[in-house]
């Protein structure tokens, strides 16, 4: 007895056919997915690289260590000098904080930078040009070097960059030829006068460095406190900005650049996104 049509099924083939399709909206909804979680990983990094910097400046302008130092620093002599015993607050004679240096090192992919403290003597008036601070660079000092032998010196700043992130080039248009590294500063800005007082300014400054300066070189750079155009000295008025170029393996063909003008604070640092290479 016929008891009416039998259910039909799918066939191999359909049942292939349909597994092939569904794989493929998976693996490109996968791709899809891990593209914008890199992107945004990427974009999250650049911030806290931006804010990081942002953060340092404003320390110069603001006049605060980041760290608690423990030192004794005396310049009644007219140059700072340092000992390894700590002294109480408001001992530190003719001692004062005048800004940071930032060793970046593109040449080995660093995924880190240095921050060196750098510290000056109040009352040195030997700048023969009253447009500079009287006290940067003709008595800057890294702080604690010459205590020992250790570089970079104790208290330095080892700040690491976020999420693979590479330092991969520095470029300044003023660079002395042959020169692709370059140290990066802010300096506070010292008045005369409490009327001229009102408004400190926040200066960039770079010392050209060949790309393979150890730290003990580039202390000793900072600290010879030589004005001039070549490799190892102060550049202070810089016509152009000074960019450094970061890069990330979330984003393989995504850079990017961060501008360090001379400011007035530290909202002044320009951020640009590009696509290429460096």
């Amino acid at each position: 007895m016929n008891s009416g049509p039998k259910p039909l099924g799918f066939t191999i083939i359909e049942v292939m056919i349909v597994l092939a399709i569904g794989s493929f909206l998976f693996i490109a909804a996968a791709v899809a997915l891990t593209g914008d979680q890199n992107q945004t990983e990427f974009d999250t990094g650049v911030r806290q690289i931006f804010s990081e910097l942002q953060s340092l400046s404003s320390d110069v302008q603001n006049g605060n260590y980041s760290a608690n130092i423990l030192y004794s620093c005396n310049s009644s002599s007219g140059l700072p000098t340092f000992s390894a015993v700590s002294s109480s607050q408001g001992t530190n004679i003719g001692c004062v904080y005048l800004g940071k240096a930032l060793q970046f090192n593109p040449s080995s992919n660093s995924s880190y930078y240095y921050v060196y403290s750098l510290v000056g003597d109040q009352f040195d008036t030997t700048s023969s040009n009253l447009s500079l601070p009287p006290a940067f660079p003709f008595s800057s000092k890294v702080l604690d070097s010459g205590i020992n032998s250790i570089y970079p010196p104790p208290n330095t700043q080892t700040i690491n960059l976020p999420d693979q992130f590479k330092v991969s080039k520095i470029s300044y248009s003023g660079n002395p030829s042959g020169v692709d590294s370059d140290l990066i500063g802010f300096y506070n800005v010292q008045t005369n006068s409490l009327a001229s007082n009102s408004s400190i300014s926040n200066q960039v400054f770079i010392i050209p460095e060949a790309s393979s300066a150890s730290s003990i070189q580039v202390v000793n750079d900072i600290n010879n406190d030589i004005l001039g155009n070549s490799s190892g000295q102060y550049i202070v008025n810089l016509n152009n900005p000074v960019t450094v170029c970061f890069t990330s393996p979330l984003e393989n063909n995504q850079y990017v650049k961060i501008s360090f003008n001379n400011q007035t604070n530290s909202t002044d640092l320009t951020l640009n996104y590009g696509y290429g290479s460096c």
